[in-house]
């Protein structure tokens, strides 16, 4: 059986609900940072929730709004039509009024902010362009489900396609200006070569990145154009601990990606990281690793258009059962480059042994699965289960309290714990109303 999760592990007070229905999140509980942001704000937008986020960031060393939280936050307050108080930076409030014409419905009559072009969220510092685009990706989702459901409903004939594709939009592109590899955020290589795949395979939900410009602390000025598409989701596989993992060898391809920018760092510095990650990667994964299935191979990019020197680089897993993980972070010249790759595949060898998906891809899939659960996309989104490594982040535990707390009675999320490093837990989201 499966226990409820988010209840025992989430503090008492993380969300509260006045007698007008405004929920209030502590915004120093838990995970104690921008994620709650996050998380809270894409919901209450999507559903229509009136929220109000106290004591923001409440755990980081300065708390209070940073330049990317706010342009998130305004980003949610534009694409939904609502109202929101308190953003400027420092602030550690803020208070959001979903607009009176519902969201959903404001987006399936193609209104407000939500179909334009191209959206820009420009934070105009290193804040990191990825988790810019986990607050985004959310509302965006939604706005192109329910065009998608009406389209279906509309039911042009094939020679009016054209038209309907105008009227009912596909696609929704977004401009991202920060931090694409910066400490603290998801490199954007692992946006499009591990976030997107899974989305794909899990969801149907295609993602096209490209990186026109990167952007290393301290100065930023990195652009991301993403693309965003409903397909056809394929079945999911089933949401047990695979056979593969029980083999060991369930690596089918491996792919190293070193990064740089700036003049101040030349591509030699680039190759030789590269090699020592590839001779890392070789040795610490090497259980994994079938000599006629394995492949392996190193990609290099260097950016001289970059604003300030940097280096990152990411370790890409694909398994013979379909799923991709990754690992990786920013370095710099003094860093020990072999002890962070081996870091990094510490990090793999968990969900490897248990056939789950990566620490990191945990939160960014549990706002999405509320969403499909509550608006389908195909037959199975009603109730959808994930396999994950075990124990869940402390960033996963919140987003599991935030979504069954903000969305008690409409959407539950589950959790059966694995046991041990090689058992993976399974994350269960089921809708609770039709």
């Amino acid at each position: 059986t499966m226990a409820a999760a988010g209840e025992p592990s989430s503090p008492e007070g993380l969300v509260s609900a006045s007698p007008s229905g405004e929920l209030t999140v502590d915004g120093s509980l838990m995970e104690g940072g921008g994620q709650i942001l996050r998380t809270s704000g894409a919901l209450a937008a999507i559903w229509d929730r009136r929220l109000r986020v106290v004591r923001i960031r409440g755990k980081r060393s300065k708390p209070g709004l940073r330049p990317q939280h706010l342009r998130g936050l305004e980003f949610v307050r534009d694409f939904s039509g609502g109202a929101m108080a308190g953003l400027e930076a420092g602030s550690t409030e803020v208070a959001f009024i979903p607009s009176e014409d519902a969201f959903l419905g404001q987006a399936e009559r193609s209104e407000s902010g939500v179909w334009i072009e191209e959206h820009l969220l420009d934070v105009k510092t290193a804040g990191a362009c990825t988790l810019l685009l986990q607050t985004a990706l959310p509302l965006v989702v939604a706005s192109l489900v329910v065009a998608k459901r009406r389209a279906r409903r509309a039911g042009e004939a094939e020679e009016k396609s054209k038209q309907r594709r105008k009227l009912f939009p596909s696609a929704q592109r977004l401009c991202l200006k920060g931090g694409t590899d910066v400490p603290h955020a998801p490199l954007v290589d692992y946006v499009a070569l591990v976030l997107a795949p899974n989305l794909e395979r899990l969801f149907g939900l295609h993602l096209a990145v490209d990186v026109r410009r990167r952007g290393f602390f301290p100065k930023g000025g990195g652009e991301v154009r993403v693309g965003v598409e409903l397909r056809s989701p394929r079945r999911p596989d089933p949401a047990t601990a695979t056979d593969a993992g029980k083999d060991r060898k369930v690596i089918r391809r491996c792919e190293i990606r070193v990064v740089s920018g700036h003049k101040k760092i030349s591509q030699g510095q680039t190759r030789a990281l590269a090699k020592v990650a590839e001779e890392t990667v070789r040795a610490d994964l090497e259980a994994f690793l079938h000599p006629d299935i394995s492949q392996v191979g190193v990609t290099m990019a260097h950016d001289s258009k970059s604003l300030s020197p940097g280096l990152a680089f990411l370790v890409v897993v694909e398994t013979c059962d379909g799923r991709t993980l990754g690992a990786g972070e920013t370095l710099n010249a003094k860093s020990d480059w072999a002890e962070a790759v081996g870091a990094a595949c510490a990090e793999l060898r968990a969900p490897l042994r248990a056939g789950a998906l990566d620490n990191h891809m945990q939160d960014q899939l549990l706002v999405l699965m509320a969403l499909f659960a509550k608006l389908g996309h195909d037959e199975g989104a009603a109730t959808r289960t994930v396999p994950v490594a075990s124990p869940l982040t402390l960033h996963a535990q919140t987003c599991v309290a935030l979504i069954n707390q903000m969305l008690r009675g409409e959407v539950a999320l589950t959790v059966q714990e694995g046991e041990g490093e090689a058992g993976a837990s399974l994350i269960q989201c089921k809708s609770l109303k039709g």
